[in-house]
């Protein structure tokens, strides 16, 4: 079965590393699809970070700003590029909490 086909049978991953590389890869690409479909949303180079080596997706919901650090090659090939982004300052914490109360509230735009 090749990497791209659906399969939940993860038996192949028997290595802790390989698994949490998997779990990464798995975030990212969500992080990159969310932040493309986004009526406001984009990548830009991460400046708390190696700007070479990692971006920053981001959109804005309904309940606020989220956004995620991915490797910048794959922001670069599957997310449309934003240097106007600001970051509004949000934590992890208010992210997830923005995430929940979208989620519960039928994720409307």
């Amino acid at each position: 079965m090749s990497p791209d086909e659906t399969s939940h049978d993860n038996s192949e991953q028997t290595n802790p590393h390989e698994q949490m590389d998997a779990v990464y890869r798995d975030r990212n690409l969500l992080a990159c699809a969310f932040a493309e479909l986004a009526p406001m949303g984009g990548w830009t180079p991460a400046p708390d970070y190696d700007p070479e080596e990692w971006a920053i997706v981001h959109a804005s919901t309904p309940t606020g700003q989220v956004s995620w650090h991915v490797p910048r090659e794959m922001a670069a090939s599957l997310v449309t590029r934003d240097d106007d982004y600001e970051w509004d300052g949000h934590s992890r914490d208010v992210k997830n909490d923005r995430l929940a109360s979208w989620a519960e509230e039928g994720c409307w735009y």
